[in-house]
């Protein structure tokens, strides 16, 4: 289950793994893509699902750590899902549109300053990444943003494309293409070093906003309740896909870099998350969505 449209990182990512995980489990895995309320849709069905392994949420980090902090009420308690595998990390870069004509953040952040309220930055939803990302950046720089949230980073790049809303932060794997067909521009990148994909794009630190980092991480969970042993055996198939040259080299070519960690890692990691993202969309001021 990817709880956001075709199109997306959360769903571009499993599919290349489908034709390994089905000729080592001998028989097909398919993706069902279950959308709606910031991913919690799908979320809250790999909930209630049979503990059998048969059903498997691929998601990153905003249904585990962060849209628990954001909406007022969810039908399911994300900490209680069985960790499987961080799949893959995708740093988060700054793009605008060719229409608000801001080649710098510096720019960027003088027009927003200069007109409060008129610059919109597109999101993958409330509670996602894109998100909580525009918000906290808007809270740095003293910026006033208007949130245009959309059903997953398709339908919000397209509309960056069309002139329609002014900025977004999102996964380099969904920016990159645009980018280099010069549809869109990214101006930064939410990492601490520059991204060899784009070296020529300054880290948000450089252009002037210090120690901005926003990363997602894609992976896998198991529903809540499933035997450590089912988590192993999937976690043995996975992990055995990202370790061939050609399943790396294509996640790379989207923009991220293979993790591949263990069960007890990704529960470390994502625990970290929860304190990170908690304190920063408590100190935005960040509103809960219902």
């Amino acid at each position: 289950i990817v709880p956001y449209p075709p199109g997306a990182a959360a769903d571009g990512l499993p599919r290349i793994l489908l034709d390994e995980l089905s000729a080592a489990w001998k028989q097909p895995v398919i993706i069902e893509n279950k959308t709606g309320a910031g991913g919690n849709v799908g979320a809250e069905f790999v909930s209630r699902a049979a503990p059998d392994g048969y059903t498997l949420l691929h998601a990153p980090t905003p249904v585990f750590a962060i849209n628990q902090y954001i909406f007022k009420k969810l039908a399911f308690d994300p900490a209680t899902f069985k960790p499987i595998t961080v799949v893959a990390e995708s740093p988060s870069v700054l793009a605008v549109s060719l229409k608000l004509a801001t080649p710098s953040v510096k720019d960027l952040i003088a027009k927003a300053k200069a007109a409060p309220g008129t610059v919109s930055y597109a999101s993958q939803g409330n509670g996602s990444t894109s998100h909580v990302t525009g918000a906290l950046f808007a809270h740095q720089t003293g910026t006033s943003l208007a949130h245009v949230p959309y059903r997953g980073s398709a339908p919000a790049m397209n509309d960056l494309v069309g002139g329609h809303v002014g900025m977004l932060f999102d996964n380099l794997f969904s920016s990159l293409k645009q980018h280099e067909a010069g549809t869109i521009k990214i101006i930064a990148a939410c990492t601490p070093q520059r991204l060899p994909a784009i070296p020529n794009v300054p880290t948000m630190s450089e252009a002037g906003v210090p120690g901005f980092v926003s990363i997602a991480y894609f992976g896998f969970v198991a529903p809540p309740g499933t035997p450590d042993a089912i988590v192993d055996k999937v976690h043995a198939a996975v992990s055995a896909a990202l370790k061939k040259p050609d399943i790396r080299a294509k996640i790379e070519k989207l923009g991220s870099t293979v993790v591949g960690n263990t069960p007890a890692q990704m529960t470390a990691l994502l625990d970290a998350e929860r304190k990170k993202w908690s304190t920063a969309i408590r100190n935005a001021k960040i509103p809960q969505v219902e």
